[in-house]
């Protein structure tokens, strides 16, 4: 996959005869969405970055984006808000490189720091081989929907994290969740995340990509129509069998791992 570069230039401060210093990475990809979180008046604030450098050179670049500084590639500039509370994580590369990804956990994570915020908010990114990796296993029950049905489960547990209502633990019942949301305003697809001039996340790389943004109250009412179809096409043809535990995919700190590195350094 051909990268582009992503600059930083700092200038020398007045009265300083230094010379201007550039900092520069390969650019994997960003998302952005003004929807989930506003960049400035000139830039665009990405909730989720990823880069690739030698080790020193990426030090570097993310010294510079943490303090602020803005980043350049083709018509688009990005910048890092201080207050933001981003994230940053590397990973060794074949070839003495590293990859760093920045992103805003609160958009991003399973699990976010406040679970039950003003709202339900967040970036549904899946990247392709998550996927790959549970259709089989699926695909007993599900047959032709069972990529779709993984994608499911995933947006469910993103859903009940951040929403005091709970969700069915139930396969069945997600698939049903994540088509009737996709019908909704509050739930946008790419077209909502396009940059102009911006490079991207590769879409091959990606199954699913979705913004979700809606009050408690909103969610509330289209949640409960929701579980009263289910209840009443999907539960008379037999029983279902529910989990006890509270929260889908309990066990995330892997998971968050991996897909905030695999979509972008695949």
């Amino acid at each position: 996959m051909a990268l582009n570069r992503i600059v930083i230039t700092e200038k020398p401060r007045k009265g300083k005869e230094t010379k201007t210093r550039s900092f520069s990475q390969d650019l994997v990809g960003y998302l952005a969405c003004e929807a989930l979180f506003e960049g400035g008046a000139e830039t665009w604030a990405p909730l989720w970055l990823s880069y690739v450098g030698s080790p020193q050179e990426a030090k570097a670049f993310t010294a510079n984006l943490r303090s602020g500084a803005r980043a350049v590639v083709h018509s688009a500039t990005l910048q890092l808000p201080r207050s933001a509370g981003y994230r940053f994580l590397t990973r060794p590369l074949p070839g003495r490189a590293v990859a760093t990804v920045a992103y805003l956990p609160a958009f991003l994570d399973l699990d976010p720091a406040t679970p039950f915020c003003d709202d339900v908010s967040f970036l549904f990114v899946v990247p392709r081989w998550w996927i790959d990796a549970r259709e089989e296993e699926l695909s007993a029950t599900f047959g032709d929907e069972a990529r779709e049905a993984a994608c499911a489960s995933l947006f469910a547990a993103y859903v009940d994290r951040r929403s005091p209502f709970p969700v069915l633990p139930d396969p069945r019942f997600h698939l049903r969740l994540y088509r009737a949301a996709q019908e909704e305003p509050w739930c946008c697809g790419r077209e909502d995340l396009s940059l102009p001039g911006a490079a991207l996340v590769d879409p091959a790389l990606l199954e699913a990509l979705l913004v979700v943004r809606v009050d408690h109250e909103a969610f509330a009412d289209f949640l409960s129509g929701v579980v009263r179809t289910y209840y009443r096409e999907e539960i008379s043809h037999g029983p279902s069998r529910f989990s006890d535990d509270r929260w889908l995919l309990p066990h995330t700190a892997p998971i968050v791992e991996q897909l905030s590195f695999a979509f972008g350094v695949a």
